[in-house]
């Protein structure tokens, strides 16, 4: 059984979410107002920076993560049950933290920890993908924002009535 890295699945999977939100649009049924398609663009923007900064951010583990990671599995034979390992992405490196453990019957504490980090290529161009489509959207999702404010702003002026000057 492989390590399975759950920022690479969630990055995936937010992924697919922004993929679906675009497939869910039918080629026949065009859209109707602007304020649609910037509803559109949101979940896709939001889709994405989720994907983003999952590869980012990682996520904080607390001890008992640690104790109970499914992936501890993976190890033939098992490490001794006071050493956890725990990998995942931090921007475009991959990093390795190795924990030894000090188990008592109350609580359990981490000892020490160790780090190894590997810059992985990939990883930065995956980031860099990531920021390229959010600032597409974002950048359309401003021009369509821009021209609905022109039509509304417009539509204002035409419905107003002058009235004569008059003289003081």
């Amino acid at each position: 059984m492989p390590w399975k890295l759950q920022q690479l699945q969630d990055a995936g999977n937010y992924l697919c979410n922004a993929l679906a939100y675009i497939r869910s649009r039918s080629d026949k049924v065009p859209f109707r107002s602007g304020p649609e398609v910037i509803m559109l663009l949101d979940n896709i923007i939001d889709c994405l920076n989720k994907g983003r900064s999952s590869l980012v951010i990682p996520k904080k583990k607390t001890i008992d993560d640690l104790i109970h990671n499914r992936n501890m599995r993976t190890f033939r034979p098992p490490l001794p049950i006071d050493i956890r390992v725990s990998f995942y992405i931090h921007g475009q490196k991959l990093v390795l933290m190795v924990y030894q453990l000090h188990i008592t019957s109350s609580k359990t504490e981490i000892v020490n920890r160790y780090q190894m980090e590997v810059a992985v290529p990939w990883f930065n161009d995956v980031i860099v993908l990531f920021t390229v489509a959010l600032q597409m959207c974002q950048q359309m999702r401003d021009k369509i924002q821009t021209v609905e404010e022109s039509r509304s702003s417009s539509s204002i002026y035409e419905n107003l009535e002058f009235l004569p000057e008059t003289e003081v």
